[in-house]
């Protein structure tokens, strides 16, 4: 029995929420879009929700949350070297990224007919605030670019900006170089752990990004933040997990746990609020992403050094 839905995000409710012109979208972007939405859910009934909670307390109950991200990195390394021009945003689906049976839409619990939602719609979120904020810029730089995935969307709508990308993992690295050799996508590459102080230079009209990457670094983002205001950048784009747009309901205890046990980014939103009153930045835009796996949804936070 084919499954009745009741709710939908359609594109136009998410275009209009982010604030973009649809017009300002390449026509790739938009038959994406096309294709991802309208998303149909419905919330979660009585025994669904058990079930989910069930799964949630389980997860929350494991002794350690660590992840090899090298391991995970193997994969994605392979698969490039495999499919090479074939399917190349699959092949770079990080492999946390499952066809989940729950998410969270507008902080509702829901089952939906989309297949992997949190993947796909991360990669149009991207594609819309890429689209939206690096249009004038002539660098990129990706910190914590983990399977390049980044790399790739915005070599697809901007083939003229040159992008630099880093990360702590070897693997990660190694990936970028496969980005090179297979596709031709023209990227420099250093390891940088963004926990540490970071010594490299950053060309004029560049824009910084991390998406999912600077959550990693807990409460050691001073040293993030003191290179962004040393380098002054155009602008940067976050799309993190941030906490302190958390309110008090079931989804965002749960998240706020789970981000805890994680030991996940902490403060980072708190002392960009800090620098603003300060006259040293301009917040330019901060949503929540409407949209989210079982424990985590993203916020985007852009802005600017003055």
């Amino acid at each position: 029995m084919t499954n009745s839905f009741t709710n939908k995000l359609t594109k136009k409710d998410i275009l209009t929420y982010f604030e973009v012109d649809e017009q300002l979208l390449s026509k790739n972007v938009v038959a994406s879009l096309d294709k991802l939405f309208p998303i149909e859910y419905n919330e979660l009934n009585f025994k669904e929700y058990q079930e989910y909670m069930t799964l949630v307390l389980q997860i929350l109950n494991k002794l350690s949350f660590d992840i090899d991200f090298d391991r995970n990195w193997i994969v994605i390394l392979q698969n490039i070297i495999a499919k090479q021009k074939n399917d190349v945003v699959n092949s770079l689906k990080p492999t946390w990224f499952r066809n989940d049976k729950f998410y969270v839409i507008d902080k509702k619990f829901c089952t939906t007919n989309t297949e992997v939602l949190d993947w796909k719609y991360q990669l149009a979120i991207r594609n819309i605030i890429f689209s939206k904020y690096l249009f004038d810029v002539e660098n990129v730089y990706d910190f914590g670019s983990g399977s390049g995935i980044n790399i790739y969307l915005i070599n697809q709508l901007f083939e003229n900006i040159k992008l630099h990308a880093s990360d702590s993992s070897k693997v990660s690295v190694e990936i970028l170089e496969e980005l090179n050799n297979y596709l031709g996508i023209d990227v420099d590459y250093d390891m940088i752990d963004m926990k540490d102080k970071i010594n490299i230079d950053v060309k004029s009209n560049s824009a910084i990004i991390t998406t999912s990457s600077l959550e990693q670094v807990g409460r050691d983002i001073d040293n993030f933040i003191d290179f962004i205001l040393e380098k002054k950048p155009k602008r940067v784009i976050n799309i993190e997990p941030i906490l302190e747009f958390s309110q008090n309901n079931e989804f965002d205890n749960l998240m706020n746990i789970y981000c805890e046990k994680r030991n996940y980014l902490k403060y980072y939103y708190s002392k960009l609020l800090q620098l603003e009153r300060e006259n040293k930045i301009k917040i330019l835009f901060k949503k929540r992403t409407r949209v989210g796996g079982l424990f985590i949804e993203n916020s985007v936070i852009v802005w600017e050094v003055l």
